[in-house]
């Protein structure tokens, strides 16, 4: 398989790991999640992305037999969600983190995206705090986290270069956890505002740019006081940058 893929034959890779998927994929070869995503190179999966429907029993235990299957051994890229949303519940990604932090897999790991879901359901997802699992794994590059409700927690990490956060309502803990963060590399951050608590003021420890010597990029999304946001950005220390 890693000849094969080496080689760029796409087809024989893909017919050498369709003859031995119970090889590879363990139970997941015929009972997979809902979505079930792994991206193949050099004889590993490579990226994966897992989601549950209403009737997954344990996510959080299926996320952990993925992560022990020898495929994994070098996964870099993870995608986790939809989890299943039941009755007077909410879509609660922490478990799945915990997993990651448990195993301390994928050591490779460089992206995390905690929190997809389909559209309707944002209100009912939460997420996060993020500060274990950066902790665990200093080779993060990117981590996306998605929901209603995210909790990001203490953040000091020399590798990460693109955080973002997108949620309906960024309340201030969330944001004074962003604006204190510790991230001498990050290139690129995004945060959805939304309708939560937060204002102008509470972003000028970003705008000062004193904590992101090479931030490049900046996404201010859903912000419902832009006209004050506009100028303030125009004149701010960071925009030079």
């Amino acid at each position: 398989l890693i000849v094969f893929h080496h080689r760029g034959a796409s087809d024989e890779a893909d017919a050498v790991i369709e003859a031995h998927r119970e090889r590879f994929l363990g139970p997941f070869a015929r009972t997979p999640p809902a979505v079930f995503k792994p991206v193949w190179q050099l004889g590993f999966i490579h990226a994966a992305d897992l989601g549950w429907d209403r009737w997954a029993r344990d996510p959080a235990a299926e996320l952990r037999a993925f992560l022990e299957l020898p495929a994994c051994r070098f996964l870099k890229h993870l995608t986790l969600g939809p989890l299943p949303r039941r009755a007077g519940t909410t879509m609660d990604f922490r478990p799945l983190l915990d997993v990651l932090v448990a195993t301390r897999r994928p050591r490779a790991l460089r992206t995390l995206f905690a929190g997809r879901h389909t559209g309707e359901l944002l209100a009912d997802a939460e997420t996060g705090p993020i500060e274990d699992v950066l902790a665990t794994f200093p080779g993060l590059r990117h981590v996306t986290l998605q929901g209603g409700h995210v909790r990001v927690g203490a953040i000091d990490h020399a590798e990460l270069r693109g955080f973002a956060v997108h949620t309906l309502r960024l309340d201030r803990v969330a944001l004074d956890d962003i604006s204190s963060a510790v991230w001498p590399r990050l290139d690129q951050l995004v945060v959805t505002l939304g309708r939560g608590n937060c204002r102008l003021r509470d972003l000028d420890p970003i705008m000062n740019g004193a904590s992101l010597p090479v931030l490049r990029h900046l996404g201010l999304l859903e912000c419902w006081f832009t006209d004050e946001l506009i100028p303030a950005l125009a004149s701010s220390a960071l925009l030079p940058q």
